[in-house]
């Protein structure tokens, strides 16, 4: 009986320290999260079943982004994630958008073509995110223009689907 007490009083001070320390657990676990993925990263690089792989993709997004919420400024997570959102809307989006505008189903790829761009999107939003966090007044300006640049951008009749949109913005305009 007496370790069982000796044991919870060493948890409760522990805890206790940690709150009035100011340590957030929470966050602590998704930065070693975070670093538990970029570490394995490679490995998901080299899967080799592109359908598990796609099925996959949306889930690790989603658990990304609640990550995020509690660890907004992790870095690391932040373009682990801009990069996820590329490799799935280039990756398996695009692909689906061509194969359906390839066949004539214009509803089908006109909705992932949106769906497309909103995911560049987020992801151009997560990378300025960790830029921004290292740039003066007149370079976040600039930054805070691109932003605005791609929802332009898949309304140009002269890019060619919404991957052509997004790299013809992210190569076309120079910050």
């Amino acid at each position: 009986m007496k370790l069982t007490h000796s044991a919870l009083a060493l948890v409760l001070s522990v805890f206790g320290t940690s709150a009035l320390s100011g340590c957030d657990l929470q966050r602590l676990a998704a930065d070693q999260t975070a670093e538990i993925a970029d570490r394995g990263s490679l490995g998901f690089n080299g899967f080799w079943d592109y359908d598990i792989f796609g099925k996959a993709v949306p889930s690790a997004i989603l658990q990304s982004e609640a990550l995020i919420r509690i660890s907004p400024d992790n870095e690391k997570m932040r373009t682990g994630l801009a990069r996820t959102y590329v490799v799935y809307a280039y990756g398996w989006l695009s692909d689906e958008w061509e194969t359906a505008d390839q066949r004539g189903d214009f509803e089908r790829a006109d909705e992932l073509e949106k769906r497309i761009m909103l995911l560049y999107k987020r992801a151009t939003a997560h990378g300025l995110h960790v830029v921004k966090r290292h740039a003066d007044e007149h370079f976040e300006a600039l930054l805070n223009a691109r932003i605005e640049l791609i929802g332009q951008a898949s309304s140009d009749p002269n890019t060619s689907g919404p991957t052509g949109s997004y790299v013809l913005l992210m190569g076309h305009y120079r910050l």
